[in-house]
């Protein structure tokens, strides 16, 4: 049987996948401490049955059998709590200075791969989720806001779902709508559907990677 992984392996694992930010990784190592403790508690509990089940039972034949209760750990201990917070932060602390965990590193790369697909609003409000300073966002977005390539993207995203100007305002309304879901500004939305962005890109290609779904 392998041995267990310890937090640094869990946290190391995590980041070899992909780029974590800091409050990401706190929430899947102490969501990864709690899933241990439980199977450490229902391996224990096992155990403690399988010992008893294994004793010849001795009460009375008109005895009603009464339901058994696994023993039960308090998971919100306080002070089991707070240990755990601190052997995050201990190895996240680690990964820090050793360079494998960078909060910019972690915003350049999911705007590296979201761009494709979100406009500048989306991408902000998805870089806010993942726990990220509004420093290290506004930084990771001025190079977006700076080669002013929304309209392209947009264009790009509404040529894979949809390929055609709306013929009437319904229609119109629908591809407003998701455009704006998608995080582009109106302005933008107002270019892609008046046509004036066809091909924008001038060599008959798309500038995005591969449309996954609206």
């Amino acid at each position: 049987m392998r041995p267990p992984l310890t937090l640094k392996a869990k946290a190391l694992q995590l980041l070899a996948t992909r780029d974590h930010s800091r409050a990401e990784m706190e929430r899947k190592l102490a969501q990864w401490l709690q899933q241990q403790a439980r199977q450490a508690q229902e391996r224990a509990a096992a155990r403690g049955h399988f010992q008893t089940d294994s004793r010849p039972a001795e009460r009375d034949l008109d005895d009603s059998p009464l339901p058994q209760e696994l023993p039960c750990v308090e998971s919100g201990d306080a002070d089991a709590k707070a240990g755990s917070h601190a052997e995050i932060a201990r190895v996240l602390d680690d990964m820090t200075a050793r360079g494998y965990l960078s909060e910019e590193r972690a915003a350049q790369s999911l705007v590296h791969r979201r761009a494709g697909r979100m406009g500048d609003a989306r991408l902000a409000q998805e870089l806010r989720q993942r726990g990220l300073d509004a420093t290290v966002i506004d930084a990771t977005l001025a190079g977006l806001r700076a080669a002013d390539d929304e309209p392209a993207r947009a264009w790009a995203v509404w040529q894979r779902k949809f390929g055609t100007l709306p013929s009437s305002p319904q229609e119109r309304a629908r591809q407003t709508r998701f455009l704006a879901s998608r995080g582009f500004r109106h302005d933008t939305i107002r270019k892609v559907l008046s046509g004036s962005l066809e091909n924008p890109d001038g060599d008959g290609n798309t500038l995005c990677c591969p449309e996954d779904g609206p």
